[in-house]
């Protein structure tokens, strides 16, 4: 990826630490005209073109030190600029406020105060209307280091550097890491132990006082463990238990005991009993309708550590910290090194909803005669909404969707741009809710037309919605449409992946012709056709909003 650092203050030394650590960067070209370098179109940075800009405006700086009504004008000013500098295809990452310098403790609740408070205010109104802009946290990291430690005020007069060595290693490590964000796919599922990880002791031991669970001391410790982890949960991470106990004891605690952070509505599923935990994360698996390599295994036994690494080596199994102390912190790592995300979407704080009401329609299946029973009584309801509104949830599903993805073709920020402009080709995405609750947004299709033939590119569907012929009612939908605008054929193809076999013969299944298969190596690749002139009965249950 290649990255800019823009500034109105020097951050040479920040750009020097990035390319040590082998990041592309754009050189600096002095500072203080961050915004007039990204509106020239001949400057070197237009011509650089970077993935990713991390913006640091020094408020201070920026209303001159001059802590009067006019400083949120200039704050209006700068926004207002950098709405008019922003590219539609790049990444910006711009940091929130951090006022530093003696003079704010003159009057700590006065108007200096306020205005970092009215900038940050204003970054998160742009974020929100700017589906490509981001908040760095560059406050958070001068505040934990504190300013003594963190601001060089030699250097800064002598050069407008800032920030401390410290300071500097830390902001290109939070660089380097939301740059990564951009790229990797995250975990979905933590699994978790509970006796000595989500509290303290072995519960069922001691009636009187069965665990360490509290407002002070070790149980505090857990209780913060488990703060964190509830945050995580409202950030999209699936929580799921895999604990050797007897349930009615174990859940007699996660239900009733008053020091909990997290309830049972948490946990999207659980094993507890006494079988083998890298048989348990299986049955999970199976139960979340999720990959093995999307989960994140916790438990402080060594013993049961070592059993999931050998047993189940697709899922990650991270240290444990000797120190209980430490626990809040390892939340936290767990966090940022499988789950984090550069930006949530609105389905995220909804994930562990989402998949327990799947736990309950499996139920539902168990005790229904027929399939078709099943499927009449969930009661699904489909709803087409806007791609645009909903880019960073395309880009989520066309690159993180493996099973029921049928060219596994991935796209950029950029090229996800570039699709939703494009005249010829159309977005089709769907949301989904039965009985049972809201699946949120679970397809999306792109279709590329020339002329009375069009050709489905892309074709991804949740995996949390697989198996209730949702797809067959999508293509209908999709068909009809095009068959309405004089389209006479459509084109689908399949491109095997590891992962997504279960949709291998799914054009077969709506009625498509093959008419090519090619292998090379280990992939597959099948070329179908329909004609719209012919309309297969596809056996469906859904009502459309």
């Amino acid at each position: 990826m290649k990255i800019a650092v823009l500034s109105n203050i020097n951050m040479d030394l920040i750009i020097r630490k990035l390319k040590g650590a082998g990041m592309e960067v754009l050189p600096q070209e002095g500072f203080g005209n961050e915004l007039g370098r990204m509106l020239d179109k001949a400057s070197s940075y237009s011509c650089y073109a970077p993935d990713i800009t991390f913006l640091f405006t020094d408020v201070l700086e920026l209303i001159d030190h001059e802590p009067s009504e006019r400083a949120y004008e200039s704050i209006d000013k700068w926004f207002n600029t950098f709405r008019n500098a922003i590219q539609g295809k790049g990444l910006y990452y711009v940091a929130n406020a951090y006022v530093y310098g003696v003079e704010k403790w003159i009057n700590p609740t006065g108007l200096m105060v306020e205005i970092s408070g009215y900038y940050d205010r204003a970054l998160k109104s742009f974020v929100s209307s700017h589906k490509n802009v981001r908040i760095f946290p560059y406050k958070q990291i001068m505040e934990d280091l504190g300013e003594s430690v963190a601001i060089n005020t030699k250097t800064f007069l002598m050069g407008k550097i800032l920030h401390t060595t410290k300071a500097t290693d830390n902001i290109c490590t939070e660089i380097i890491h939301r740059a990564e964000l951009e790229e990797r796919t995250p975990k979905k599922v933590l699994v978790l132990d509970l006796d000595n990880t989500l509290w303290g002791g072995l519960c069922g031991e001691d009636d009187t006082t069965p665990i360490l669970l509290s407002d002070s001391g070790k149980g505090l410790v857990y209780k913060n463990f488990q703060r964190v982890l509830r945050m995580m949960k409202d950030n999209g991470v699936i929580l799921a238990i895999a604990s050797k106990n007897n349930e009615a004891d174990a859940l007699r605690i996660i239900e009733k005991h008053p020091h909990m952070a997290l309830k049972p509505e948490d946990f999207a599923a659980r094993k507890i009993g006494w079988f083998n935990k890298d048989e348990s994360i299986r049955e999970l698996s199976k139960e979340l309708s999720l990959g093995i390599d999307s989960f994140v295994f916790v438990d402080d036994s060594p013993n049961e550590r070592k059993l999931v690494k050998m047993n189940i080596p697709e899922a990650e199994v991270p240290y444990f910290p000797e120190d209980i102390e430490k626990l809040p912190e390892f939340g936290l790592f767990l966090y940022r090194e499988f789950f984090e995300k550069p930006r949530l979407t609105a389905e995220d704080s909804n994930k562990a909803k989402q998949y327990s009401d799947n736990v309950k329609r499996k139920e539902l299946e168990a005790g229904s005669k027929t399939f078709d029973d099943y499927l009449r009584s969930l009661g699904t309801v489909l709803k087409k909404v806007s791609p645009g509104e909903n880019a960073d949830r395309l880009r989520d599903m066309l690159n993180k969707t493996n099973q029921f993805n049928l060219t596994t073709r991935r796209y950029t920020h950029e090229e996800i741009s570039d699709v939703l402009n494009d005249p010829s080709k159309t977005i089709f995405m769907y949301s989904a809710r039965d009985e049972f609750g809201d699946s949120g947004i679970i397809a999306a299709l792109i279709a590329k037309r020339s002329a009375d033939e069009v050709s489905i590119t892309d074709f991804v569907m949740s995996c949390r919605v697989m198996g209730r012929r949702i797809e067959y009612a999508i293509i209908d939908d999709v068909e009809d449409i095009f068959r309405s605008e004089g389209v006479k054929t459509v084109r689908g193809k399949y491109v095997s992946t590891a992962k997504n076999m279960p949709v291998e013969g799914l054009y077969a299944d709506l009625g498509y012709e093959l008419v090519n298969e090619e292998k090379t190596g280990l992939e597959v690749t099948k070329d179908y056709i329909h004609k719209l002139n012919i309309i297969p009965d596809r056996k469906y249950y859904v009502n459309w909003e």
